[in-house]
């Protein structure tokens, strides 16, 4: 069963403030009581050694002229007044209630004695002397000569400190009862100041529960639930944006999917045709069939390239993928791809411009993979530069970075495709790269980044990135139109001059 939080402020008001007021109650009331017995007994005891003053002073022993006397000390002092002599004799001077043979108590006939002998200065008693409640002070009674005399007693029922402190605990529960409406009220608008914005939360809570991200608590902060609301706010942008991620992965995956259809379509095609013809015997010419298959073998190495490319990718992008990396020269990097490359150059009567700096450019790298990334970016270059043109591949470096760019001066890419081109299955739209499957810029990005290094690419003007520093090294003048890819690597060591070796001196002066 629920119960509402008013209730249990409501009941934890009451039982605090129950205990609050008996504590404090019964405190304040025994202080009270005794303080107001010890008021009224040093008010009794002055009002004694007055009378015993005057009896002393006057040494009034005449019965009527002390009747008289005694009814004049009860209108002033409002007690009963007795007087007793040395021989103990008690005379009751003053007082609505008869004295009577008996009566008397042995404390107060010890009270007597000590006050009569001198022993005490004086003394007080609570008795019943009166069959009820009574404070009595004594004091001794001196004549002119300083002796003793007898004693002064005087009696006041303790009724009137009773009645004081029943009025006094009445007051106090008045008060408690006020202080309940009080408490009442202020665990309402509690609850209320607690509540709702709990029920704001709660609210939040089921519409994100509904999938409902964009709602928000709109809580002003200031305390502990506001400093949940606000958890909870981070929380509902936090699924928001793993929705709008989600949602992209979810298209990424379709585009990816709806990509590699596309992509196998056309050589599978191809490939079914092919074989279809040369199954039903439609070709017989004997070139023509070699034709056919030369087709075939093409489209066969084409779906090899790209699955190969397709488990490339997919590696690099696993985390649990782990390079072999060490430190190693950047220069015989640069050398091993310019060789590679060579012949695919010389086929189209390509120079390759090699430009190396003399400084130690050293990274800590997977070799084989900084290789396949020059590899990708020479071959692009040169597949999409005509015969006779450069393709320039050169090295520098700064402070803490190494730098490696690539230029060819060709067709060039077009500026609607060059925010594009390091995505996966982008084709350049010329005839250049009919055989390309797309995904080596791609890959090429991928394994720069596993290097904490960037790659960047700038065409005919068109810039994402600004160009690498001008060597030292002079350069070719370039045409209008160019396109250069720079790849920028953290640095191993910082830059110092190296030696000249044999393969280093390639590098600066080499060119094929």
């Amino acid at each position: 069963m629920k119960i509402p939080l008013f209730k249990k402020l409501i009941f934890i008001f009451y039982l605090v403030l129950l205990l609050f007021t008996g504590i404090l109650s019964g405190v304040f009331l025994l202080l009270f009581r005794e303080q107001t017995f010890e008021v009224h007994q040093i008010h009794m005891v002055e009002q004694a050694q007055a009378i015993a003053e005057y009896i002393g002073r006057y040494n009034t022993n005449r019965r009527g002229i002390m009747r008289m006397y005694g009814l004049f000390l009860q209108q002033i002092a409002v007690a009963d007044v007795w007087l007793v002599d040395r021989q103990f004799n008690i005379q009751q001077i003053s007082g609505s209630a008869p004295l009577e043979a008996g009566t008397i108590s042995e404390p107060m006939n010890r009270l007597i004695e000590q006050v009569v002998t001198g022993t005490v200065p004086y003394g007080v008693l609570l008795s019943d002397v009166f069959n009820v409640p009574t404070q009595t002070a004594a004091v001794p009674v001196f004549n002119s000569s300083g002796t003793v005399t007898g004693a002064v007693l005087l009696h006041a029922p303790v009724s009137g400190i009773n009645k004081s402190l029943h009025q006094t605990a009445i007051a106090l529960a008045v008060g408690a009862a006020v202080a309940a409406v009080i408490a009442t009220v202020a665990a309402y608008i509690l609850s209320r100041q607690v509540t709702r914005p709990l029920f704001k939360i709660a609210d939040t809570v089921h519409a994100l529960e509904a999938g409902h991200y964009d709602h928000r608590c709109n809580i002003p902060p200031g305390d502990e639930i506001s400093t949940l609301a606000e958890n909870i706010d981070r929380l509902a942008i936090r699924l928001e944006a793993a929705r709008q991620e989600q949602a992209s992965l979810d298209r990424m995956r379709e585009n990816f999917v709806a990509t590699i259809s596309h992509e196998l379509r056309t050589p599978v095609a191809v490939l079914k045709g092919s074989v279809e013809v040369l199954k039903d015997g439609i070709i017989t010419v004997p070139h023509e069939i070699d034709a056919y298959y030369r087709q075939m073998y093409r489209e066969t190495v084409y779906l090899e390239r790209l699955v190969n490319d397709l488990l490339e990718l997919s590696r690099l992008q696993d985390d649990r993928f782990r390079l072999e990396k060490d430190i190693v020269s950047v220069h015989q990097i640069i050398q091993d791809a310019a060789r590679a490359i060579r012949q695919v150059a010389r086929k189209k009567n390509i120079t390759l411009q090699v430009i190396c700096t003399e400084e130690d450019c050293r990274i800590q790298a997977d070799y084989s993979r900084i290789r396949q990334v020059l590899i990708i970016l020479l071959d692009n270059a040169v597949k999409f530069s005509r015969p006779e043109q450069t393709v320039q591949l050169e090295l520098s470096r700064d402070s803490q970075q190494i730098i490696i760019t690539v230029t060819d001066y060709g067709s060039g890419i077009r500026a609607e495709e060059l925010p594009h081109i390091f995505d996966r299955f982008h084709k350049a739209s010329t005839g250049s790269n009919h055989d390309g499957t797309g995904l080596g810029l791609a890959i090429a990005r991928q394994i720069i980044s596993r290097h904490g290094g960037t790659i960047t690419a700038e065409s005919t003007g068109n810039t994402t990135d600004a160009p690498a520093a001008d060597s030292a090294q002079k350069q070719p003048e370039q045409p209008d139109r160019y396109t250069r890819f720079t790849v920028r690597l953290p640095a191993a060591l910082p830059p110092v001059s190296v030696p000249e070796g044999p393969c280093h001196k390639k590098c600066v002066n080499g060119r094929d």
